[in-house]
């Protein structure tokens, strides 16, 4: 997979906190901080977050959750210290202030010796540490490389790594042509490219909730599906249904994250009556409404190639605001974005504090960052879940060259998705 759009959704205040560590046995006051910060330059202190992250990483392998405290110390003193050096970078300053929400989640699970709280801190950590890196000053990041090795990094020129080479085939073993406006049922068999054998759960990590995510859009990018399929009683073969609205052929990117591997788009085209090959149709709308709701994604700069942008999507209905969006693959919100060349995805999840239990409720707004890396229209797919409901809001958009050729807020229609 080719030009991998980086975006990110950010649930966070800009307010710049803090940690609060919930144990009593520790002092974390703060004169010793503002000295060792005070020491500390912008690179070094780049430098610790990127060996804090690798630290407590292999601590959380060893069991050794007590060694945390210290590494969250440092990482929360290194993180004090890029917030002192660049206070009007706001976008770094937010992400920042993101991360050292985790860094305190991670700080907190190991100290009260939950393996599973430092787990998913852990997780939330490499991507907060992601983010970071994106609004980073490039100087800074000079002095060390193992962020790159990160398990979802999303580096330019290094999406081979970064997401992994397929190490999965993909192949459609029951389904005849799709048929439109019906219920189909598809089963798909994932087997391993080196030896051919069967690919089965135990062989996948759960990612929001779910083993495997199946993305699927024709090549108009209108009628986007996300699937979810369940195991056979045929190893390796797995099986979902879904109602197309058109007759043409969709394309399936299987969204998997080997236990021993990197995450991995894998595609395949599910057959229909028609290839559908005329031109998608460029719209452009930062509006959209969809089962009664109204979605709106306001851009706080121009969206380019290679740069990142921050952005906020609101949601209401009969104007007022929506906040009672409930927990779906343990976010509050999904997005999925398609470019036009039809062999360009992302799969983008929350980066800030998920719901932990079902009756939890989010929005009604939702900020994000977002950074493609190609020029060109991009369709975004938002998913959120209302009454138990999936609800999808389309929004379409030109990214322009780096130079600023083009201009992605011409000509904004609403789109409306039944």
């Amino acid at each position: 997979m080719k030009h991998l759009l980086t975006l990110t959704l950010m649930l966070s205040s800009l307010a710049l906190v803090q940690p609060v560590f919930a144990d009593s046995g520790h002092d974390h006051g703060s004169h010793g901080q503002q000295q060792e910060t005070a020491q500390m330059t912008p690179a070094q202190a780049w430098d610790s977050l990127q060996h804090g992250l690798e630290e407590a990483k292999e601590l959380s392998n060893e069991g050794n959750l007590e060694g945390l405290h210290d590494v969250t110390d440092s990482m929360s003193k290194a993180i004090k210290a890029l917030q002192d050096v660049h206070p009007d970078n706001v976008r770094l300053q937010s992400t920042l202030s993101q991360t050292n929400s985790v860094v305190t989640e991670l700080h907190v699970a190991g100290d009260k010796g939950d393996a599973s709280g430092v787990e998913k801190a852990l997780k939330k950590l490499n991507r907060a540490l992601m983010l970071v890196k994106s609004t980073l000053p490039k100087e800074l990041q000079k002095t060390h490389n193992h962020d790159e090795h990160s398990e979802h990094s999303h580096d330019k020129g290094d999406e081979a790594h970064a997401h992994g080479a397929p190490t999965i085939n993909i192949e459609i073993v029951k389904t005849s042509e799709l048929i439109q406006e019906q219920k189909n049922d598809i089963t798909i068999k994932l087997t391993h490219k080196d030896d051919d054998r069967a690919v089965i759960l135990d062989d996948l990590q759960i990612a929001h909730t779910k083993p495997i995510h199946l993305l699927i859009v024709e090549p108009q990018l209108t009628d986007y599906h996300h699937e979810h399929p369940v195991k056979t009683d045929v190893a390796g073969e797995y099986i979902f249904s879904m109602t197309p609205q058109t007759s043409c052929t969709y394309r399936i990117w299987a969204d998997l994250l080997p236990i021993d591997g990197s995450q991995q788009y894998v595609p395949i085209d599910l057959k229909g009556d028609e290839a559908c090959e005329q031109p998608i149709n460029k719209t452009v709308n930062y509006e959209a409404s969809s089962q009664g709701y109204d979605f709106k994604l306001d851009l706080e700069g121009d969206l380019k190639s290679g740069e990142a942008v921050f952005a906020n999507l609101s949601i209401t209905k009969d104007g007022q605001n929506v906040d009672f969006l409930e927990p779906v693959m343990g976010a509050f919100a999904h997005m999925v974005g398609f470019y036009e060349d039809y062999s360009s995805i992302a799969h983008i999840h929350p980066l800030g504090k998920e719901p932990s239990e079902a009756s939890e409720r989010g929005g009604p707004m939702l900020r994000f960052h977002i950074e493609p890396e190609q020029a060109g229209y991009l369709k975004l797919f938002a998913q959120v879940q209302i009454d138990n409901k999936q609800v999808f809001a389309p929004f379409g958009m030109i990214v322009n060259t780096a130079n600023g050729d083009g201009n992605g807020k011409n000509h904004d229609h609403r789109a409306h998705q039944h």
